[in-house]
């Protein structure tokens, strides 16, 4: 499933999320409801996280300009298939719209002289619950890399590679609603510890201890 790429992106959040109880917090909430107690579903802590990837990778090429001569319209094209590319090509259409600049994704169309391709290093979330307490920390981490060359030579004219991290909390027994299996790519990882790591170190100290007092009251 790919969403509408001009869609603004607090309309495609909360069409993701599927009510707007589970939209980030800084697009929307439900009717009599704080922005406090609105959620952010799995999926939108990725849209959040690589926007600032990609705001940051941006401003990156905004600050070279000086240096790299390049001229609109660009072709933004996936260098690698990935699950989630459809939201870093949103956001990317969406920074360059900002700032005025021509951009295509069909290269049939195109008669652009320069590329901007992407692609997703890494991405991934994680999930922290302990034994005591009703909620669950996720943390999300994505690296995009972004190139920008000349598209008759293929010549590399600019390169760089940006970070996002985002991290909250939510309740325990939300993390079902705020899942989405037709998105894969944004499936918890989650670490849950339990007794028996606890219990281990102190069984193995006890039974250490043990042995010392036995020794050396034997002596």
């Amino acid at each position: 499933m790919r969403p509408l790429l001009l869609r603004p992106l607090h309309l495609l959040i909360a069409t993701l999320s599927g009510a707007a109880v589970f939209c980030s917090p800084a697009f929307c909430s439900s009717p009599g409801q704080s922005a406090s107690a609105v959620l952010t579903t799995d999926v939108d802590l990725v849209i959040l996280t690589a926007s600032a990837a990609v705001e940051s990778g941006v401003a990156s090429l905004d600050a070279s300009r000086d240096s790299v001569n390049w001229d609109p319209p660009l072709l933004v094209v996936a260098q690698e298939k990935h699950a989630a590319n459809w939201i870093v090509e949103h956001l990317l259409l969406e920074q360059m719209l900002v700032r005025g600049t021509q951009t295509v994704v069909d290269s049939a169309l195109s008669t652009s002289a320069t590329r901007l391709a992407y692609r997703i290093v890494d991405l991934n979330i994680r999930g922290y619950s302990g034994l005591i307490g009703s909620s669950v920390s996720r943390e999300c981490r994505i690296t995009i890399a972004l190139r920008l060359s000349d598209e008759g030579d293929g010549a590399v004219l600019w390169q760089h590679e940006s970070d996002g991290h985002r991290q909250d909390r939510v309740p325990k027994t939300q993390l079902e609603a705020l899942s989405n299996e037709d998105y894969n790519f944004a499936d918890i990882e989650l670490e849950q510890r339990s007794w028996g790591r606890i219990a281990e170190p102190a069984i193995v100290s006890g039974v250490l201890g043990s042995v010392v007092y036995f020794f050396f009251s034997n002596r």
